[in-house]
């Protein structure tokens, strides 16, 4: 089975009712430096109104006692059917590897095999990126403020690969609450043929829009540029992972 069908019959697949009424996934990682900025993160989400259900690296702080409309996870979900009973993941804490790892589709990982799944599936996907920011204050707090200079250029490419794959990056807690309430749509093969037909050479698509690889693909072969609503710039150089598993 093609990535392509997969993602949109994982979408139709999603269990019926509200959307406020599911949970989202929280997956804490260990962080260099942003805790801080990773626990407010968290309460933000919670103050959105919806459930969270909360997963904790055994090697990350873990934050204090979660809200009542939390709960925490012994184990992480396995399968598009368990990962697409949340209403998306978010991410409060990124370290290096951890970006690295999803930019290149690593899901040796189980937590990043989440994340992908959850984006081929069509779920909302964000994190907040003070862990891999070295010039945010959290860095400077934790002794750290020679980082941002030895800090290497592909991580921060790494950055744009997440953005490119469908992943919503927040600088900060504050952008939690809005990202939350928006909605994520897919953009596939046919939006791309289409665009070029038009003789369009930038296809301006949603903050939160998950392109499937089968759309970038059809875009290098067409010569048109994917660019998210607000973003400037060249589009991220390379298409995310490869085919999922079958």
């Amino acid at each position: 089975m093609d990535s392509e069908r997969l993602i949109f019959e994982l979408m139709a697949q999603r269990p019926a009712g509200g959307e406020a009424e599911r949970p989202w996934l929280a997956i804490l990682v260990p962080t260099l430096a942003g805790a801080e900025e990773a626990w407010a993160a968290l309460g933000a989400l919670g103050d959105e109104g919806s459930p969270v259900a909360l997963w904790t690296d055994p090697a990350a702080t873990r934050p204090s006692v979660p809200p009542d409309r939390w709960r925490t996870l012994e184990c992480l979900p396995a399968g598009p059917k368990a990962v697409g009973a949340f209403r998306g993941v978010f991410l409060p804490a990124l370290s290096p590897g951890f970006v690295a790892a999803i930019a290149d589709g690593d899901d040796r990982d189980e937590r990043v095999r989440v994340v992908l799944t959850a984006l081929f599936a069509g779920l909302a996907v964000a994190a907040v990126t003070v862990g891999v920011r070295p010039g945010a204050d959290a860095w400077r707090r934790a002794g750290l403020g020679t980082a941002k200079r030895l800090w290497p250029q592909e991580w921060s490419g790494n950055l744009w690969r997440l953005r490119r794959l469908g992943v919503g990056l927040l600088e900060g807690p504050e952008a939690v609450a809005g990202w939350a309430r928006g909605a994520a749509t897919v953009v596939g093969e046919a939006q791309v043929l289409a665009s070029a037909l038009r003789g369009e050479a930038v296809l301006r698509v949603p903050p939160r829009a998950v392109v499937t690889p089968l759309a970038l693909e059809r875009a290098r072969e067409r010569r048109v540029q994917i660019r998210r609503e607000g973003e400037d710039g060249p589009p991220a150089p390379t298409p995310g992972p490869g085919r999922p598993r079958s």
